[in-house]
This record gives C-alpha cells, structure tokens and sequence, in this order.
C-alpha cells in the first residue's frame, strides 16, 4: 500500500491494512512512499512480483489519511520559541532540496509552458461540474454555445461507473450512523467561484495556477 504521510499512523501501515481487512497473519505487507506515486508503485511493484511467479494473486493500492496527519515539535528544546511544523507541508509537500512548495513547481511549468489561468480553470470545471455552465464564464476553447456539459466525474458518478469499486464506510457520529458511498469531493465545486477564487502560491504576483484542493482522507486497492 501506498502512503505518503504516516506519521502518526503507528507502524507498518500496510501491515495494518491486512490485519484489519481479515487477511491471514502470514500475509506479507509492505508500505510504499514514492510521494505523489506511491499508490501506483504499489501498484507496479505488485505486477512486478506477478510477473516473476513470486505469488498469483496481490492487493495493491493506496490510502491517505491527511486530516489526522500531526503537527511537528522539535525534540531537546531548552529554551525560546518553539516552531510548530505541519506534517502535510513538511513530509508531503514540500521539496527536500530546494525547500520550496510543490504548489511552485506548478508554477514554474505553467509559466514554462505557457498554461493560463483560465485555461486550467476550465480543465477543472471539466473534471467536476455537473450544473448549468454560465455564458459569462465558458473559457474561450469550450464550444460556443453549451449551456449545459455534464463534466467526467459527475458523469461517471451518474452512470454508475464507480458502483462496482466503492466499498461504502460507515461512519458513526452523534446523530446516528451516516453511510458513505459516493465520492464527497466534486460536489461541492461552487461552478461561479472557481474563476474569482485567490491563488495560494504566488499571490499577489500575477498567478497562473488555480486554487489547490482540500485536504483528502480516502483509500483505494485493485485486486492483481
């Protein structure tokens, strides 16, 4: 299993996901930190291993839990101001070299490359939307026209197309238990604002990526 963040998750993650999912304790497990890629090099390690007649069936995925990830405190402190390092930005986004954001590497390539704001923006809205697209706000490649475009995961959502892949989790909060079944994330794109919303990396520079997501807990393994 893939992790990019387990601080604060205990030991072995993977090994953890194996004896939570009910699977013999003889199951051997490994965690995989390749940062953004290392549910997918979970994934190809256990082709890999498919591949050379190691074993005939793997579970290979990768799972996030960035809500829960911790703050950092130095050790040894005696005496002054302490600072506090968040787990997500230190482990998980930031580059170990340059000490800059990832957020500014997407930057530099749409700079480079020569993708505007507007142009990205509507590849979001592209992803997401399942609403009515305003006139005043169609990015200048879409088909003139289109007052209405139901969007790839909306789409896909409506057509069924994640039924067979969604384990629902039930969670259980003061009012009763709520049973989650559908991704939470694209339906809450407020279509008018994504346009109007403030850069976070270069800001007030004049910015040329849009506004990054949220902070994502969710897991997912294909069968091999």
């Amino acid at each position: 299993m893939g992790q990019v963040i387990s601080g604060g998750a205990g030991q072995a993650p993977a090994r953890q996901v194996v004896l939570g999912s009910g699977c013999p304790v003889e199951t051997e497990a490994t965690t995989v930190n390749k940062v953004c890629a290392s549910g997918m090099k979970a994934v190809i390690f256990a082709s890999q291993t498919l591949q050379l007649g190691g074993r005939e069936v793997m579970v290979a995925g990768g799972m996030e839990n960035m809500s829960l990830v911790p703050l950092y405190l130095p050790r040894g402190h005696v005496y002054g101001n302490l600072l506090v390092q968040d787990g997500v930005l230190l482990d998980g986004l930031t580059d170990v070299y340059d000490g800059i954001h990832m957020g500014l590497c997407a930057e530099n390539t749409a700079e480079r490359d020569g993708f505007s704001r507007e142009d990205q923006d509507a590849y979001a809205i592209e992803s997401y939307s399942p609403i009515p697209v305003p006139r005043g706000i169609i990015p200048r490649f879409w088909l003139e026209g289109a007052d209405v475009r139901y969007r790839r995961a909306a789409e896909a959502w409506d057509a069924g197309k994640f039924k067979d892949e969604i384990v629902p989790v039930t969670v259980k909060t003061k009012k009763g238990d709520i049973e989650v079944s559908v991704d939470e994330e694209y339906k809450g794109l407020k279509l008018e604002k994504v346009p109007q919303l403030k850069p976070v990396f270069k800001y007030p520079l004049p910015p040329r990526t849009p506004p990054v997501p949220q902070n994502t807990d969710c897991a997912g393994k294909t069968v091999q």
